[in-house]
């Protein structure tokens, strides 16, 4: 190196970093798409060139690397993480899973500062009780407290094993779920003033006004959408909880769409 002048070092590539970010970030999104070991050879040719050594030792390695992280992952502690709210539900996908029945559990999580974390992801038998009971049980033996509300759509296997591992947290239904589920049973036409009704329903400032509305809005669909209506009647009492808690100054309170309606204390996360 000529005298005076500065070493030369990478922003994109750092030292002894042997792969990009982005290559690492997108051999667990193949995997989770479903491709096979001899399908990653020619998938990431074309990220890396005809070139790149990519033989089937190298893909074993990596995927042995990235189960390894993902086994890590499922094992850290989460005694330290107050998490307040949690988000849960079942995503079907064709990724690699034998069994079309199979799905991945997922639960995301926000902490008392409103920062959303990804607590589990497991393969579950379509969305049993079972199922959820084992992904549930793993959270509470890596120490994660019992959320103060816990949100996913009419699914019952969920909700029945949560009423057994977190006995003290309020169920509330998923709003999206529910609005998609309630504007699936209008015509084309209807749907658009319809979503706007409803969005008006979850952005009330108390229970009363976010009620009135949604008897306002059933009285307006019977005799002409009935479907419609009885959706968005049905489990009423488990969409308590939606009312919009307004905040200027709390980003995290606005992002969860916390409810107003529950008393300072009971967002308080329980072990």
């Amino acid at each position: 190196m000529p005298e005076g002048q500065e070493q030369f070092e990478s922003r994109i590539v750092k030292p002894y970093q042997r792969r990009s970010r982005s290559l690492q970030q997108l051999f667990p999104k193949l995997f989770i798409e479903g491709l096979a070991t001899r399908d990653f050879e020619p998938a990431l040719r074309c990220l890396m060139g005809a070139e790149a050594a990519l033989s089937p030792s190298t893909i074993s390695r990596l995927n042995a690397g990235f189960k390894a992280e993902y086994e890590d992952w499922t094992r850290s502690s989460l005694s330290g993480l107050p998490i307040v709210y949690v988000w849960v539900d079942g995503i079907y996908i064709k990724a690699g899973l034998a069994d079309e029945r199979a799905c991945l559990l997922v639960v995301m999580g926000a902490d008392v500062t409103g920062k959303k974390h990804l607590l589990a992801m497991e393969e579950g038998y379509r969305e049993s009780k079972e199922s959820w009971l084992a992904v549930l049980g793993r959270l509470k033996a890596r120490g994660m407290n019992e959320p103060g509300v816990a949100i996913g759509d009419g699914g019952l296997g969920f909700w029945a094993a949560a009423g057994e591992v977190w006995r003290q947290t309020k169920q509330q239904r998923c709003w999206v779920h529910k609005l998609r589920n309630v504007l699936d049973k209008l015509p084309h036409k209807e749907r658009v003033e319809a979503a706007k009704s409803l969005r008006a329903i979850y952005l009330s400032r108390t229970r009363e006004e976010a009620k009135s509305k949604v008897i306002t809005l059933v009285k307006s669909w019977r005799g002409i959408y009935d479907r419609a209506a009885e959706c968005l009647m049905d489990d009423l009492e488990c969409l308590r909880f939606l009312i919009s808690r307004q905040s200027t100054t709390s980003t995290s309170a606005r992002r969860t769409r916390s409810s107003r309606c529950l008393p300072q204390s009971d967002y308080a996360p329980t072990r």
